[in-house]
């Protein structure tokens, strides 16, 4: 009878542990996402254009609106037709700001998509997009067709003229 009572308490005790482990373990999943919360990434960025060069600056902060240093930042262009034109990963310096430049390729011409992401260990990943609009340098290419073309009309109109 008291081997009977004792298994009984066991079998309790057992079961009781069993539940508070599990209210135990949901609690901290219910903490553990509101830490995430607290920590998501949100990163902000301008695009400007000059002289054949698409730059990228921007700042990655918290979500009280801090600086954030040291996130990773993943910068991605994507060209009119869905083409990848640049790729690039960069730090957050001390206060939070980040920049890119890259050259914008010949053949783009037009309106495209940047994209931007930040992550750093302890943060939930923020990012963003923002359409861009950039005309190509004048590439030497350009340069030559037009002045051999232009050179070419200059001695037609002396041949006809004369």
């Amino acid at each position: 009878m008291v081997l009977k009572m004792a298994r009984g308490f066991h079998e309790r005790s057992m079961a009781t542990a069993s539940i508070l482990f599990i209210v135990i373990l949901s609690l901290n999943a219910f903490n553990l996402q509101g830490v995430q919360a607290q920590n998501q990434l949100s990163a902000t960025f301008s695009v400007s254009y000059q002289q054949g060069y698409t730059k990228i600056a921007g700042t990655v902060t918290d979500i009280n609106q801090s600086p954030v240093e040291g996130a990773i930042v993943s910068i991605q262009a994507i060209d009119p037709a869905g083409e990848t034109v640049h790729f690039d990963m960069v730090y957050t310096d001390q206060i939070g700001r980040f920049t890119d430049e890259f050259k914008t390729p010949e053949v783009f011409n037009g309106e495209g998509t940047i994209y931007v992401s930040a992550s750093k260990a302890g943060y939930e990943k923020g990012s963003t997009q923002a359409n861009f609009t950039a005309i190509p340098e004048f590439s030497t290419t350009i340069m030559a067709t037009f002045m051999s073309m232009l050179l070419a009309l200059t001695l037609l109109k002396r041949k006809i003229a004369g």
